[in-house]
This record gives C-alpha cells, sequence and structure tokens, in this order.
C-alpha cells in the first residue's frame, strides 16, 4: 500500500490595510469568492480525510431528500473535522461552547 505524502506551500491570508485580496503562492485572490472557498473546504476536507463536495445549483430547501440528507451529513463531518483542529482532543467541548 502506497502512501500519500502532501505537501501545503505556505500562503498568507494577511490582508495590509483592509484590502480586499490576499496574497497566496504569489497570485492574488479575491477574499470572498466562493470558488476559492469551495476549493479550501474541498482542500480541508481532503487532508481530513473527508471526501470533497459539490457545490450545489439550488437552494437546501429545492433538494431532494436524499441530496439533503448528504449535505447535512458533509457538513457534520466538516465541521467535525474543523473543531478539531481547532480545539484537539477538546472538540466536543468547543462544540457545546458555540451553542451558548
Amino acid at each position: 500500500m502506497e502512501t500519500l505524502v502532501l505537501s501545503l506551500q505556505e500562503c498568507s491570508l494577511y490582508m495590509p490595510n483592509n484590502e480586499s485580496s490576499s496574497e497566496t503562492s504569489g497570485s492574488e485572490v479575491t477574499v470572498g469568492d466562493m470558488s476559492t472557498q469551495h476549493n479550501a473546504l474541498n482542500h480541508f476536507l481532503v487532508v481530513s480525510g473527508i471526501d470533497a463536495i459539490t457545490q450545489s445549483k439550488k437552494t437546501f430547501s429545492e433538494l431532494q431528500p436524499c441530496t439533503q440528507n448528504t449535505h447535512v451529513t458533509k457538513a457534520s463531518e466538516a465541521v467535525a473535522a474543523l473543531l478539531e483542529v481547532i480545539a484537539p482532543g477538546n472538540a466536543g467541548a468547543l462544540w457545546e461552547a458555540t451553542k451558548r
């Protein structure tokens, strides 16, 4: 069995003077760009061992129940992974604190 090794390039999200872009690996990225956010989210999910997501063209309420369930499952997995990164070994306590 082969081991997959991912190398993350260093990037900075520093935004001097409240500019609307950040420099990432030498290229300009507009903060809030949905495509950029989607790609970054998928990168995070994949390095967290979670399958990448596709972006729906419909609103959540317009989706079929099966697709809604898939989105809920993916969102739960993503939130759990994020909490574990922020508070390793203590994600549950962080989650409870966010509900206050």
